[in-house]
């Protein structure tokens, strides 16, 4: 003849407040607790009080580049050691300043925004920094991949002479965006966990 316990096991009650435990179990479970301890009494009322906590709690989609980089993570590790990789250092193509210069444009002020754009071996990249009223720049960029299947959020890591930015807010369209560059930047480093993309930049003085 089988016995129930007197007091349910923690297992048991994590089970029956979930209700995963069969009809059954769950009558038996239940019973315990209508006549358990003021201590099980109070572990229940605790796991109820979680439950509902957690369930009210707002889940929030972690940045693409996060997961992209989480999952990249695990596969390096998975494949052997992680070997640091030297950025590849992109050419600069377009400098919309110079444009305006070769145009005879006179006044190309520090507060004109700037447009530049860079090749690498795998594609393109496009840095647009608009100028802001505290002296700083905001940049929005994207990276163009020659493989338009390939392309991936990236990381972007801003360097200046005193502080270092950086962004993880990238899209998969290989978007990213940071709100407060300093003037004295000189170089935007792009990362999807493949390659890192270099781009040598000066804001200050013109071109």
């Amino acid at each position: 003849m089988n016995t129930v316990p007197d007091h349910p096991t923690f297992t048991a009650l994590i089970d029956w407040v979930d209700d995963l435990l069969s009809t059954e179990r769950s009558v038996e479970v239940g019973a315990q607790v209508a006549n358990a301890d003021a201590t099980t009494q109070e572990s229940v009322q605790w796991m109820r009080d979680f439950k509902a906590t957690a369930a009210q709690a707002p889940l929030f989609e972690p940045p693409a580049v996060l997961t992209q980089r989480l999952h990249r993570s695990f596969d390096l590790w998975r494949d052997g050691p992680v070997i640091e990789r030297e950025p590849v250092v992109s050419q600069l193509f377009f400098d919309n300043r110079r444009e305006l210069l070769h145009e005879n444009v006179r006044g190309v002020q520090e507060d004109t925004a700037v447009q530049l754009a860079y090749t690498y071996d795998e594609g393109d990249v496009v840095l647009d920094f608009t100028p802001q009223l505290n002296g700083r720049w905001a940049l929005t960029g994207q990276v163009l991949s020659d493989d338009e299947g390939s392309a991936s959020a990236f990381e972007v890591t801003v360097y200046g002479s005193s502080e270092t930015l950086r962004s993880v807010d990238g899209t998969p369209a290989g978007e990213f965006a940071v709100a407060d560059v300093p003037a004295d930047a000189t170089r935007v480093v792009l990362d999807n966990g493949q390659v890192r993309i270099a781009a040598d930049i000066q804001l200050q003085h013109g071109p």
